[in-house]
């Protein structure tokens, strides 16, 4: 999704968007096995690749929007956390 998208959807939507990626792109060499039953073989290929793309796309989404680390938790030298 380009950037100019963000000022429209808050940091929580945005995994919605690659959870959609990853479905699209699992559902497609489904589709693509149901064409070549009917005699169209190459089409399977070409839902396969078009599905391992919207996977990686859905894939880079859910991970571009979490943070790598929770603030919150992280120790820092010579503190004490406490204890919930």
């Amino acid at each position: 999704m380009p950037k100019h998208y963000a000022r429209f959807f808050p940091q929580s939507v945005l995994p919605l968007f690659g959870n959609v990626y990853i479905a699209v792109g699992a559902l497609l060499p489904g589709i693509g096995g149901t064409f070549t039953r009917f005699g169209y073989t190459e089409v399977l290929y070409v839902t396969e690749l078009i599905g391992l793309v919207c996977i990686f796309i859905g894939y880079y989404y859910n991970v571009r929007t979490r943070p790598l680390i929770n603030s919150a938790v992280v120790q820092k030298p010579g503190e004490v956390l406490p204890s919930s």
